[in-house]
C-alpha cells in the first residue's frame, strides 16, 4: 500500500504466520474479517462482498460509533 501511495485510513493485517487465521476460524479466501477494539470478530466473512452495497455499509458504519 506504501508503494501505491493508497491510504485506507485503518490498519490492515496481512496474516503471513495464519494466527489470526486460526483465531478467527478463517477457511477460505478471500477473506475480510473487521475486528472491534476488543479484538473481536464483528463483521466480514468467507468470499467475495460488494463493500459498497447500501446493506453491507449499513453493517459497517455502527462499528465506527
Amino acid at each position: 500500500l506504501a508503494r501505491t501511495g493508497f491510504d485506507l485510513g485503518f490498519p490492515l493485517l496481512l496474516d503471513q504466520g495464519g494466527v489470526g487465521a486460526d483465531k478467527y476460524a478463517v477457511r477460505g479466501l478471500p477473506a475480510t474479517m473487521l475486528v472491534d477494539a476488543k479484538g473481536q470478530f464483528a463483521f466480514g466473512g468467507v468470499g467475495a462482498r460488494e463493500w459498497n452495497s447500501p446493506e453491507v455499509v449499513a453493517e459497517i458504519m455502527p462499528l465506527f460509533d
